[in-house]
């Protein structure tokens, strides 16, 4: 699975990297940021609450590429099955994205984004526990309006699409913002 996120990381820089070199791309002016944020996770099932990190780089007014990684918050949720209720909860989430951004103003973007990821969900009944890992193609988009030249807050979506036999999750993200 890390092997599968490395080489998809590498896939994305390799995408965000062609079109921008338009931009006369310039590694010197790389604008690193950082964010940490609550994200809800929603599928069919459950609802989800998260403590979501992320690390990105905006390689030119246009063009970037961030990770993230979340953990599960709090006892998380119960779903009804055949057996009867099944407790969940997020483990933990990991993915990378190519970013487009569309600026607004000065101090705010719009932006979509697009990439792969890997959830861990942890299952629990009376006498048994199992965790379960999937990947999933991603995409989304959201807003981020600065307060300062280096702070400021973020909304997003995304959707995790896990292919057939699984439901696809809805993710509702609010994040600070800071530029390094």
């Amino acid at each position: 699975m890390k092997m599968f996120l490395i080489a998809a990381a590498s896939i994305a820089a390799l995408a965000v990297a062609a079109p921008a070199s338009a931009q006369s791309m310039n590694f010197s002016n790389v604008q690193w940021y950082g964010n940490l944020g609550y994200t809800n996770y929603g599928d069919q099932d459950a609802n989800l609450d998260t403590v979501t990190g992320r690390l990105g780089a905006r390689f030119a007014q246009y063009f970037g590429v961030e990770g993230e990684a979340s953990a599960g918050l709090g006892g998380g949720d119960h779903a009804n099955t055949y057996a009867g209720p099944v407790g969940l909860h997020l483990a933990n989430q990991e993915a990378i994205y190519a970013v487009g951004f569309l600026p607004i103003t000065p101090r705010a973007d719009l932006f979509a984004r697009a990439g792969y990821g890997g959830t861990t969900i942890l299952a629990e009944a009376p006498g048994a526990a199992i965790a379960g890992t999937h990947g999933s193609f991603d995409f989304g988009g959201g807003g981020q309006y600065f307060f300062t030249h280096a702070d400021g807050i973020r909304a997003d979506y995304t959707r995790y699409d896990y292919g057939d036999n699984i439901p696809a999750a809805n993710t509702w993200s609010v994040a600070w913002v800071h530029k390094f």
